[in-house]
């Protein structure tokens, strides 16, 4: 920058120089080179050798668009008129609308609440205070901005402007950066799966804090290196049947907790209707597809059965009740870290049902689970070769709390 500065002075002070001359020292073709034809006829035309002004606009003559915009760049390089480093509006426009100068204005104290001619703006130590009031009470966003329009004015409270929608979209945001920085990622449109999620620091990890030696353990001290996964289904986190934005996205698609939703829902897109299966044991809520209701019905996570962590990308949206297919794509998604694993204890509180046919299942699923996060492009599907053969030892097991439910207890 200093040297093209440099060499803007030196372009401005040389016209300059031949400015102050008579007009016979003059070439107007010469000139033309600069853009600045028009001004140095004018300077030729006084015989008083005054200085340039700063403002050729004001000597009465039109510069062309060409010469306007050389000018402007010449004033800011070289910091003519007194606006040193000076930004024409429309650049100033396109700057205020790049991601980049938006993403920016988080590290200050006003984020806005759109890209594109902002108008509302909210201070990080508001944005803050909500996000701590979600995490300990469920205060819903509009109740939170009734609280500041009652701040505001508690008397015409209803008089001020309405920012709810706004304040989804920036807590939205404003969370995604969040979770970005703690993870050190930088926010993308697409992230590596998993990446701004928090594993369980007590259970193995190849690599991380594993003996460099634990793959030549015996077999019968495998149990050592085991990891622990659970499966358990909500139903309190539903969704009704109401109108969506088609326009709207997930900004941490497949890079948390969730599995890659795109790949989940073409998935599922290639179901066909599944009947409940007799059951052998006692007639489990779980197992059944009745009295569920809405666009999404639940969800089904796999954590961490001894540190409650939930393990990356091992949560799916349920239909119905626990489907098995919904099981098996956010078990395999969250088992994908782990394959390299001598075993794996696996609980389940119908895994006498669940595991009769678990790996006819999982033959099927690998295929396509690959071939699927292939085409709505999951950012490290062209690294999966793993096959059914590439699963560990998987150790099924019913956790102690639901043993006197079933028959053979």
């Amino acid at each position: 920058m200093s040297k093209k500065r440099g060499s803007m002075s030196k372009m401005i002070g040389s016209i300059s120089q031949r400015l102050k001359g008579t007009a016979a020292k003059v070439d107007p073709s010469t000139a033309k080179d600069f853009g600045m034809t028009a001004l140095m006829k004018k300077r030729a035309e006084r015989s008083d050798g005054a200085a340039t002004p700063s403002s050729p606009e004001k000597d009465g003559y039109e510069l062309s668009a060409d010469e306007s915009a050389l000018l402007e760049d010449m004033r800011r390089e070289a910091g003519a008129g007194g606006q040193d480093d000076a930004e024409s509006e429309a650049a100033k426009k396109r700057r205020k609308q790049s991601p980049s100068y938006v993403m920016g204005e988080f590290l200050n104290d006003a984020p806005a609440a759109t890209r594109v001619t902002p108008s509302t703006v909210f201070t990080l130590g508001m944005l803050r205070q909500f996000t701590l009031l979600c995490a300990q009470s469920p205060v819903p966003a509009k109740d939170y901005l009734t609280y500041l329009s009652r701040l505001t004015d508690n008397v015409r409270s209803a008089e001020v402007d309405d920012r709810y929608r706004e304040l989804l979209h920036v807590e939205r945001e404003y969370m995604f950066l969040l979770m970005c920085k703690w993870s050190g990622v930088n926010p993308e449109r697409k992230l590596k799966e998993g990446c701004l999620a928090v594993k369980c620091p007590a259970c193995p990890q190849p690599g991380v804090n594993m003996h460099p030696n634990w793959k030549k353990t015996r077999k019968d001290e495998s149990f050592i290196h085991s990891l622990h996964l659970s499966v358990d289904g909500n139903f309190q986190q539903n969704s009704k049947h109401k109108r969506k934005d088609d326009n709207d996205f997930p900004l941490t698609e497949g890079a948390a907790y969730h599995a890659h939703e795109g790949a989940f829902t073409k998935y599922q897109a290639t179901l066909s209707a599944e009947a409940a299966e007799k059951s052998t044991c006692q007639d489990f809520v779980a197992m059944g597809f009745r009295r569920h209701w809405g666009n999404v019905s639940g969800v089904v996570s796999v954590v961490c059965a001894r540190h409650m962590f939930v393990t990356p990308c091992g949560t799916v949206d349920l239909q119905k009740g626990e489907r098995y297919a919904n099981v098996d794509w956010a078990l395999l998604s969250a088992m994908r870290p782990w394959m390299s694993l001598l075993c794996i204890v696996f609980m389940y509180d119908i895994n006498c049902q669940y595991q009769i046919n678990f790996r006819t299942r999982m033959v099927a699923l690998i295929a396509s689970f690959i071939a699927i996060c292939a085409a709505v492009g999951v950012p490290d599907a062209e690294g999966m070769t793993f096959t059914i053969l590439s699963l560990p030892f998987i150790l099924a097991a019913i956790g102690k709390f639901h043993l006197p439910c079933h028959i053979l207890a």
